[in-house]
C-alpha cells in the first residue's frame, strides 16, 4: 500500500508529452526499471513513477511513495514533484485533495498521507506504517519496557518493606 500522486498535464484536455517527461527525469534523479517504472531516489527514501492509462492512452505517471510513521519522504516528494512539474509543464495532483499542489500545500499533504498511514498500519497491517497508528516514542518519555521494570521494583520494594515491618 502507498501514496499516491499524480504527475499529469496542467491542462486537463493537453497531450501528454511522453518524450518531454522522460528525457527529464533523468536529470531529476531518476532511473527507469526494467518494468519501464522510474524509481526517483531522495534523500529519505525511494519514490516510484508508474505510467498511468485511462482508456488505452496514456495520462500521466503515478507517484507512489511508500506509507511510514515519518513525514521526510512525503515533504521530499512534494519538493520533487512541484519542481519536476513546473519545469515540464506538469502538475502534480493529489486525488484525495482533487487538485494541483503547490509548496504551500505541505500541511495538507502531510495530513492526508499521515492519515492513510494511520489507516494502513492499524487495519491493512502495513509493518511500515504501524508507528502511524499507535504512535511513536516521543523523545525524554520512558519506554514502556522500563515503566513494566519501575513497577516490579516497586512492588518487590513494597513487598519488602511489609515483610520486615511484619516480622
Amino acid at each position: 500500500m502507498r501514496y499516491e500522486l499524480l504527475l499529469q498535464p496542467a491542462l486537463s484536455k493537453a497531450p501528454f508529452e511522453t518524450a518531454v517527461v522522460e528525457a527529464a527525469l533523468p536529470e531529476h534523479k531518476a532511473t527507469r526499471r526494467l518494468d519501464g517504472a522510474w524509481c526517483v531516489a531522495l534523500p529519505h527514501g525511494e519514490v516510484t513513477l508508474v505510467r498511468l492509462f485511462d482508456e488505452g492512452q496514456l495520462k500521466g505517471f503515478t507517484v507512489q511513495v511508500p506509507l511510514s510513521h515519518q513525514l521526510d519522504l512525503v515533504r521530499e516528494t512534494l519538493e520533487w514533484g512541484v519542481a519536476f512539474a513546473r519545469e515540464t509543464g506538469l502538475a502534480l495532483v493529489d486525488p484525495r485533495q482533487m487538485r494541483p499542489l503547490t509548496l504551500a500545500d505541505e500541511g495538507s499533504l502531510t495530513d492526508a498521507y499521515l492519515q492513510t498511514a494511520k489507516y494502513a498500519g492499524e487495519y491493512a497491517g502495513v509493518s511500515e506504517a504501524v508507528l502511524a497508528a499507535y504512535g511513536t516514542h516521543e523523545p525524554g518519555a520512558m519506554s514502556m519496557q522500563v515503566k513494566v521494570l519501575l513497577a516490579i521494583g516497586a512492588f518487590i520494594a513494597l513487598v519488602l518493606w511489609v515483610w520486615s515491618k511484619l516480622q
